[in-house]
């Protein structure tokens, strides 16, 4: 069901919870494991997010949590909000029967919990469900190009750059207006 570095991810998110001593599992937690699995973090470079500076800005929302003052180990509590976000991200996989859940399944599902700092913190970085969604559907990323494009040799021209519009216009449509004044 959940990816192997999703797996990975989520042992970090815990692990960095239980140093810091924190009450709680939050989606914040989550989104800093994130940060370290290889689809979310691909993922969020493609969508113009500067991964070291988001990475800087979660860890100083994780600082400000208050710490327990207990001195035995203590397996912190997963919020609500943590839970819902792998609920929605567990759902959208099955719901469309593509394989085990990955961090960009989970990237998607974060932005549900809108009043989260995760969310806040994205946006900030200028990324946005939509960018997300569309670089995991189609390949787009937040400059336009596709993975294709970024994937292509530089100076490779693309294929419809030598026509004009106009030109492939013509090529593929009928001028309706042009045939009826010549009584065609």
């Amino acid at each position: 069901m959940l990816g192997d570095d999703l797996r990975i991810a989520l042992g970090m998110a815990l692990e960095n919870a239980r140093r810091r001593r924190h009450e709680f599992l939050t989606v914040e937690h989550l989104l800093h494991g994130l940060l370290h699995e290889p689809k979310a973090s691909n993922v969020l470079q493609a969508c113009g997010a500067d991964l070291k500076v988001l990475e800087e800005e979660v860890e100083e929302v994780l600082d400000g949590f208050e710490k327990l003052e207990i001195d035995e180990e203590y397996d912190p509590v997963q919020t609500i909000g943590f839970r819902r976000v792998l609920q929605r991200a567990i759902m959208h996989v099955q719901a469309s029967s593509k394989g085990p859940v990955d961090g960009g399944h989970v990237l998607v599902a974060i932005f549900g919990e809108a009043d989260s700092n995760a969310v806040y913190l994205l946006q900030r970085q200028g990324v946005s469900r939509l960018d997300v969604a569309s670089f995991l559907s189609h390949g787009r990323r937040k400059d336009g190009k596709t993975r294709e494009d970024v994937g292509a040799p530089t100076g490779a021209a693309e294929p419809s750059a030598s026509k004009s519009p106009d030109e492939a216009l013509a090529e593929f449509t009928t001028d309706l207006y042009q045939r009826a004044s010549e009584g065609r």
